[in-house]
C-alpha cells in the first residue's frame, strides 16, 4: 500500500522533523569538540601563566641584585624585603600551577609527563639557588653592614695607623671600589700587589731599625696585621662576588640564567604540543561540521524540491492567476483547473473559481458607485475650497477695510498663493478726474521689474484697457513671447495661462485682477475669482467713499480749528490790552515799583521777550513764547538765537565771522521776521532789537509781535523803550 501525505501541514510538519534531527545531531558533535577544544585552550592558558610567572620570579631576582642587595633597608631588616616577599609569592604560585596542570585530564594523551617533571625540578633546583644567593648578599653587606661594613673598619684603621702612607691607602681604596663596582679580579690582584709590596717594604724598614727603636716596631707591625685583615675581609668579598657570578653568566647568576632557559624551552615545547594538539582537534571538528552541512545541504534541496513541486508549483499557479485577474485579465477562470492537488492548494484554487465569478460581478456594480461618489467628492471638494477661500478674503477686509493699498496687496498676494498662481497684479480705476479716467496699478506679488514700468492704463490699452472697455472675463492659454515672463532661480520661463477678471459691481467697473501662472486655471477657480471680484469691488468702492468723507471731514475739521484759533487770539489779545491799561494806570502811582513798570510795557506792548549774552546764546524768555511755539520751560535756554528768530540778516549778521552786530540804532527800527516753533512753523512777526551795556556785561533784547495781533503804535514803543534804556 503506497502512504500518501495529503494535508500540507503534515508535509511541512515531516520536513521540519527531519531538520530538527539534524540540527539536534549538529548541536551534540558541536558540544563535544566544544567542550575538547575548551580543554586545550585551558591547558595552554596555564602554560602561559605559568611561563609569565617564571619570568616575573626572574625579573623579581634581578631587581633583587639591583635593588636590595644595594638598600640598607634590606640589611636592616634583616633580609627582607619587597622583592623577596613578591619572589616567594610567586614561586608558591607556580608550585600550585605545576600541581594543576599535572591533573589536567588531557596530559596522559599528550605524553608530557617528563617534561613536567623537569620544569618542577627545575623550579625547586632554582629557589635553592636563589636562597642560597640572597644569603650570600646578606652575608657580604653594605656599607655599615656585613663583610663590607667589617672591611670599611679596617681601611679606617689603616688611614689612622700610618698616616704617612695615605697615598698607598688611597690606591688600596680605589683598587677595592674599582672591584665592587666593576666586579673585575684585575681590581682584586691589583689590590693584592700593592698590599703585599707595602708590607714587604714595611718588613724591610722594621729588619734596618735597632731592636731599641720598638716603639716605631711595634707601629710597623700592627700596620701590617691591620693590612692582612683588611686584606681578608676584602678576599672574602671576592670569593663572594665570584660564588655569586661577576657577570650574569658565572656562579649563582649563571645557573638561574640556566635554569630560567631551561624552563623556557620546556615550556614552549609543551606549549607547541598542545597547540599541534588544539589544531588538530580544530580541522578534525571543521571536517566533521563540513560533512553534516553536506549532508544537510542535500537534505534541504530534496524537501525545497519536494515541497516546490507538490506545494509551491500550485501556488505560484494560483499567484499569477490572482494578479493577471488583478490587472483587468478576464476569462482566468479556466487556467484554475490545471491545479489538481487534493491537498489545501487545490481546495484554495476551486474556491477562488467560485468567487472569482461572484467578485467579477460584484467589481462592476462597485465601479459604478465609485464613478458616482468621485464625482459627488469633486464638487464637495470644490465646495469646501470656495468656502475656504470666501472665509479667508473675510478676514482680509475686516483687518485692512480702511486702507485701499494694503487690502489690495493683501487680496493680490493671497490670491496667487490660494490659487497656486506664479504672479498677480490688481489695477483700481482713477476717478480723480472725471475728464482723464485710467487704470493704476495698486497691488502686485512677484511681477518682474519691467512688467508694469508705466503703471497707468488706459482703456483699450493692451490685454487689461481690452478687459475694461469690454467687461468680460479673459482666459489666455496661448500667451504672447513678449507679454510676461516668470522670473526663478532656474532663469526666466513663459507663462502657461493668464487670467484677467474685471472687478465691477452692479455693472459698475472698479478695476481689473490679472492673474499669471504655469498651470491652467480650472473652470470652478475662475467662477470662484470671478465672485470674489464683486466683493473685492464693494470693498474698494467703500473704501474710496470713506477716504472721500475723511478728506472732506478733515478740510472742515482745518477750517474751523482755524477760526477758533484766530478768534481765541483776538480775544486774548484784547482781555492783555485792557489788563494792561488797567495795570499801567495802578503801576504810574508809585515811583518805588518804576523797574516793575517797564518790565510790564514792554510785556504789553510786544507779545514776545527774548535775551540774550554778547554770544548771543539766549538767556532768558517769557512765558508767551513758550506757550505760543510749543517749547518746553527752559528747553530754549543754552541755545543760539537763530534756533527762534529768522529775518534779515543783512544788518544783524557779519557773515564772515559768524556773530551778530547791531549796525542800525538800538531799539528804534522794527525789521519783519519770522519765530519758528518746535514743530518747524513759521510766523511772520515783526521785531525789534537793541543792545543794552549793564556795567561790563553787553546783552541783547529781543522783541517782536505777530502781525496779525493788535499792539501800540511804534512811536509809543520808541518812547517807552527809550525811557527804559536810559534808566
Amino acid at each position: 500500500m503506497r502512504f500518501t501525505l495529503k494535508k500540507v501541514r503534515h508535509k511541512i510538519l515531516l520536513a521540519f522533523a527531519t531538520l530538527i534531527l539534524f540540527t539536534g545531531v549538529i548541536v551534540v558533535i558541536s558540544q563535544y569538540y566544544m567542550r575538547k577544544s575548551n580543554e586545550y585552550q585551558s591547558l595552554k592558558t596555564q602554560i602561559k601563566d605559568l611561563l609569565n610567572l617564571s619570568l616575573t620570579v626572574q625579573n623579581h631576582q634581578k631587581n633583587f641584585l639591583l635593588t636590595d642587595a644595594k638598600s640598607i633597608t634590606y640589611y636592616k631588616q634583616k633580609g627582607q624585603s619587597k622583592n623577596l616577599s613578591e619572589y616567594n609569592k610567586n614561586a608558591l604560585k607556580i608550585k600550585k600551577l605545576i600541581t594543576k596542570i599535572e591533573k589536567a585530564p588531557l596530559l596522559n594523551q599528550l605524553n608530557v609527563d617528563k617534561s613536567l617533571k623537569k620544569i618542577r625540578s627545575s623550579h625547586t633546583k632554582y629557589n635553592r639557588w636563589f636562597n642560597d644567593l640572597s644569603l650570600k648578599i646578606q652575608y657580604k653587606g653594605f656599607k655599615d653592614y656585613g663583610l663590607i661594613n667589617k672591611m670599611r673598619i679596617a681601611a679606617h684603621q689603616l688611614e689612622k695607623a700610618d698616616s704617612l702612607r695615605q697615598f698607598d691607602i688611597n690606591k688600596l681604596r680605589r683598587h677595592e671600589k674599582d672591584f665592587l663596582l666593576r666586579k673585575d679580579l684585575v681590581y682584586a690582584n691589583k689590590l693584592y700587589n700593592l698590599n703585599r709590596s707595602i708590607k714587604q717594604s714595611l718588613r724591610s724598614q722594621i729588619d734596618t731599625l735597632a731592636k731599641t727603636a720598638s716603639a716605631q716596631i711595634n707601629r710597623l707591625e700592627a700596620y701590617i696585621n691591620t693590612a692582612n685583615t683588611y686584606e681578608r675581609y676584602f678576599a672574602k668579598i671576592v670569593n663572594i662576588d665570584i660564588k655569586i657570578g661577576l657577570t650574569e653568566n658565572e656562579g649563582i647568576r649563571g645557573e638561574l640564567k640556566n635554569i630560567i632557559a631551561d624552563i623556557k624551552l620546556e615550556l614552549s615545547i609543551l606549549h607547541d604540543t598542545v597547540n599541534e594538539r588544539t589544531n588538530n582537534l580544530i580541522w578534525q571538528a571543521a571536517m566533521v561540521f563540513l560533512i553534516v552541512i553536506i549532508v544537510m545541504l542535500f537534505l534541504s534541496l530534496a524537501v525545497a524540491w519536494y515541497f516546490t513541486h507538490s506545494i509551491s508549483s500550485p501556488i505560484e499557479l494560483l499567484s499569477r492567476i490572482t494578479k493577471s485577474i488583478a490587472d483587468g485579465l478576464q476569462n482566468q477562470e479556466d487556467r484554475l483547473d490545471g491545479v489538481q492537488t487534493e491537498d489545501e492548494v487545490g481546495n484554495l484554487a476551486r474556491n477562488f473559481k467560485n468567487l472569482y465569478t461572484q467578485l467579477r460581478q460584484t467589481i462592476q456594480i462597485t465601479k459604478d458607485e465609485n464613478a458616482k461618489l468621485k464625482e459627488f467628492s469633486q464638487k464637495e471638494a470644490e465646495r469646501r475650497w470656495e468656502t475656504e477661500g470666501f472665509a479667508i478674503f473675510n478676514e482680509i477686509y475686516r483687518n485692512h477695510f480702511n486702507n485701499l493699498e494694503e487690502q489690495a496687496f493683501e487680496v493680490t498676494a493671497q490670491l496667487v498663493k490660494y490659487t497656486g498662481s506664479s504672479q498677480g497684479g490688481m489695477f483700481v480705476i482713477n476717478d480723480d478726474n472725471d475728464e482723464d479716467l485710467y487704470m493704476e496699478l495698486k497691488a502686485c506679488y512677484a511681477y518682474e521689474r519691467n512688467k508694469f514700468k508705466n503703471k497707468r492704463v488706459d482703456l483699450g490699452d493692451g490685454l487689461i484697457g481690452t478687459a475694461w472697455r469690454e467687461g468680460d472675463t479673459m482666459l489666455l492659454t496661448d500667451v504672447p513671447q513678449s507679454y510676461v515672463h516668470i522670473t526663478s532661480g532656474l532663469g526666466k520661463s513663459n507663462p502657461s495661462c493668464v487670467l484677467i477678471v474685471p472687478v465691477k459691481s452692479d455693472d459698475a467697473m472698479v478695476g481689473i485682477i490679472e492673474l499669471v501662472s504655469f498651470k491652467v486655471f480650472k473652470t470652478h477657480e475662475v467662477t470662484f475669482i470671478e465672485r470674489l471680484s464683486q466683493r473685492i469691488a464693494s470693498g474698494i468702492i467703500a473704501i474710496k467713499a470713506s477716504e472721500r468723507n475723511k478728506k472732506l471731514l478733515a478740510i472742515l475739521e482745518s477750517e474751523a480749528q482755524d477760526a477758533q484759533e484766530r478768534e481765541a487770539n483776538l480775544r486774548k489779545e484784547l482781555q492783555n490790552s485792557k489788563y494792561w491799561v488797567h495795570k499801567f494806570e495802578q503801576k504810574l502811582n508809585n515811583i518805588s515799583d518804576e523797574l516793575m513798570i517797564y518790565r510790564t510795557v514792554i510785556n504789553r506792548l510786544y507779545a514776545g521777550l527774548l535775551i540774550t549774552n554778547e554770544k548771543f546764546i539766549i538767556t532768558k524768555v517769557n512765558n508767551y513764547i513758550y506757550q505760543r511755539f510749543n517749547y518746553k520751560r527752559g528747553e530754549l535756554i543754552g541755545e543760539s538765537v537763530d534756533i527762534l528768530i529768522e529775518t534779515d540778516y543783512k544788518n544783524v549778521i557779519d557773515l564772515r565771522e559768524k556773530r551778530f552786530k547791531v549796525s542800525y540804532r538800538s531799539f528804534q527800527e522794527q525789521v519783519s521776521g519770522e519765530v519758528i516753533d518746535k514743530r518747524g512753523k513759521n510766523y511772520p512777526v515783526k521785531m525789534l532789537s537793541g543792545k543794552l551795556e549793564i556795567d561790563t556785561k553787553i546783552i541783547y533784547i529781543f522783541l517782536f509781535n505777530e502781525d496779525d495781533v493788535v499792539h501800540l503804535s511804534p512811536s509809543s514803543v520808541s518812547d517807552a523803550n527809550q525811557g527804559l534804556i536810559l534808566s
